[in-house]
């Protein structure tokens, strides 16, 4: 299976593909940090965002999700955490023109399902 198939696969259709990929970076890293995630991953399912925003928003999440990395962190420690921050940071400053209330509570609802409706998590 290539990259492509790969990032096809695990951002597609099912969200229990992504939950799966998601869910120990968000317990890891908490709610808050989880959240810009979620919001791109919702404006991409939309069908009003346009392809070339749908294309951004699927290469930062597959370089965030999928296991292959430039700077891993098990090599170079939080350089490793920098990089995929950044390019999801990068990323969604573009996108948020695109966060429709509709999507923001999907994403609501989703981290309080996730986090038991608790806003404030101690990571550590």
């Amino acid at each position: 299976m290539d990259r492509l198939d790969e990032l096809k696969n695990c951002l597609g259709r099912n969200f229990e593909k992504l939950q799966e990929k998601l869910m120990p970076y968000a317990k890891k890293y908490g709610r808050v940090a989880a959240k810009p995630v979620l919001e791109l991953y919702y404006v991409l399912r939309e069908d009003s965002t346009p392809a070339k925003d749908k294309a951004v928003i699927a290469l930062a999440l597959g370089y965030l999700l999928l296991p292959s990395d430039i700077l891993p962190l098990r090599k170079f420690g939080i350089f490793g955490l920098l990089d995929d921050t950044l390019s999801v940071s990068v990323v969604y400053k573009k996108m948020q023109k695109n966060i429709t209330p509709a999507v923001s509570f999907k994403v609501e609802m989703t981290l309080d399902k996730w986090f038991d409706g608790r806003s404030v998590e101690v990571v550590g």
